[in-house]
């Protein structure tokens, strides 16, 4: 085969229109599951939000008085008063007039396209942050130069050391499960497991969601592998544990791919709350030069309206 002589061919055209569709894919995960199932709790209303949560007195069995017995006031017990700062989370970008102006494939305005991906972007921000189990998680009040940090998820679960499942540290913050032994370097056992769920339910936590990476989700699943791994009939087979039925709680299993791969995180996610000071929006920052110049941004925090309700493990996957 050779190409016929003085053929003209598209090694040598100059005209030809690129072939570049409309379609543009991002393949980057956009989920944020946390941060979609918590509720709106009270707005934040300054830098420092508030909120008070109670604890009832241990139950008495030998609550039997005297008929006709005297008046004798009980102590009480103040309520317990929490507070966590807003954070403000931003994206910036700019964009050109002649970029905004010149003929694109797969969007007709660049910065429409860029808004609607920082939006996205900041939405992953969110369920990161609630996550970071590094020294940010306990928060601060920020600085002048440091910007205000909220507790997170991880930070206020580290406040109640019974219900999780590590002796050791990581991130900032020590590890304990009562009556356990230490899970340093190793991985957890379905026993260790429920401990820490029922650790919780002692303290009047009822978790509803297991948060956890592929790995420790592959993990989990491979406790019920003797039971759900069946033949369909379909030449299919089913290895999965999406909901975990325990003695003290059911768990819906969460993949996030923002936990850490060696973390997992059982909430109650009723307990859990976002408080916002300012909605997600745009700031009008107004023209510079010839460009546009886009911020959007959020100020918000979270209320932990019970931290004894929720727990961590640390584990190998």
């Amino acid at each position: 085969m050779a190409l016929v002589t003085n053929a003209f061919h598209a090694f040598q055209a100059t005209g030809n229109r690129e072939d570049l569709t409309n379609l543009l894919s991002i393949i980057t995960p956009k989920e944020a599951p946390l941060y979609d199932a918590m509720g709106a709790g009270a707005p934040a209303k300054g830098t420092y939000h508030e909120w008070q949560c109670d604890v009832l007195p241990a139950a008495n069995a030998d609550n039997a008085a005297l008929e006709g017995d005297t008046y004798s006031a009980a102590a009480l017990t103040p309520s317990l008063r929490y507070g966590n700062y807003v954070q403000i989370s931003t994206k910036q970008f700019g964009v050109t007039e002649i970029q905004e102006v010149v003929a694109k494939a797969g969007r007709v305005s660049e910065v429409g396209y860029q808004k609607a991906n920082a939006l996205a972007s900041l939405k992953r921000d969110f369920e990161a942050i609630l996550f970071n189990y590094g020294s940010a998680s306990t928060g601060g009040a920020g600085s002048t130069t440091v910007g205000r940090r909220l507790k997170n998820v991880h930070g206020w679960i580290l406040q109640v050391t019974a219900n999780t499942g590590y002796s050791g540290t990581v991130g900032t913050g020590n590890f304990a499960i009562s009556g356990g032994s230490g899970l340093t370097g190793t991985t957890i056992t379905e026993a260790v497991f429920n401990q820490i769920m029922q650790n919780i339910w002692d303290g009047g936590g009822r978790p509803n969601a297991c948060y956890v990476n592929g790995s420790l989700k592959r993990l989990v699943s491979g406790w019920g592998t003797s039971t759900s791994r069946v033949w369909a009939g379909e030449k299919k087979v089913t290895n999965v544990v999406d909901v975990y039925e325990g003695d003290f709680a059911t768990l819906e299993l969460k993949k996030d791919r923002h936990c850490a791969s060696s973390i997992g995180y059982l909430l109650d996610e009723a307990l859990w709350k976002k408080s916002i000071l300012l909605p997600v929006g745009e700031v009008n920052i107004g023209k510079t030069g010839m460009a546009t110049p886009v911020m959007i941004r959020q100020a918000w925090t979270i209320e932990a309206r019970n931290p004894s309700g929720s727990g961590l493990f640390i584990s190998a996957a």
